[in-house]
């Protein structure tokens, strides 16, 4: 993952998606990158992402048999209740409209098989060199803030989901539940 100067989500992403996931669904995809590494390591995997253009690039570049691209918002998913094994929100919970994250959370836990797995990455503000550096150019403080305290109750309401925050403090450490 080219944007992963440390590894931290890759770190992330394998020690979960070693568990013998058959279907994924990757929440804020992007131009589909991790969605795309995912794929390699579970069985068919799809990615969403509310920019159109994203989903376009991401479907054109990594499209194939076991790995598609939609146009979704996180909020309002359109898959069958108990449709995957994981969900993954990598570092795109704080790009929800802050009044949309527990909702986002919510649909994901919907839409997961019962005993499936959900892994939230989010970057802690500030930290890391890389992190002070952002901070200059693009505050997402609040978001991030935000998006954390979604987790939290979400996790408080939801009888089968547990909060677990790491910090690395070896660069910008990611926050995962």
């Amino acid at each position: 993952m080219r944007a992963d100067a440390s590894n931290s989500q890759k770190d992330a992403l394998m020690g979960f998606i070693g568990k013998g996931f058959t279907s994924a669904l990757d929440v804020g995809c992007g131009t589909g990158e991790k969605t795309s590494f995912i794929a390699r390591h579970t069985g068919d995997t799809v990615g969403i992402d509310p920019d159109a253009g994203h989903v376009q690039k991401a479907q054109a570049r990594y499209g194939g048999r076991h790995i598609c691209f939609q146009v979704a918002r996180a909020e309002a998913l359109c898959f069958a209740f108990a449709s995957f094994d994981a969900v993954f929100f990598n570092q795109s919970l704080h790009h929800e409209q802050a009044e949309c994250q527990e909702a986002a959370l919510r649909e994901g836990h919907r839409v997961l098989k019962p005993r499936g797995r959900m892994l939230i990455v989010e970057p802690i503000h500030g930290s890391g060199a890389l992190g002070l550096t952002l901070r200059l150019y693009l505050d997402e403080k609040a978001q991030e803030q935000h998006a954390i305290r979604a987790i939290k109750a979400v996790s408080k309401s939801e009888s089968t989901l547990s909060f677990r925050g790491i910090k690395d403090n070896r660069h910008d450490g990611p926050m995962t539940a």
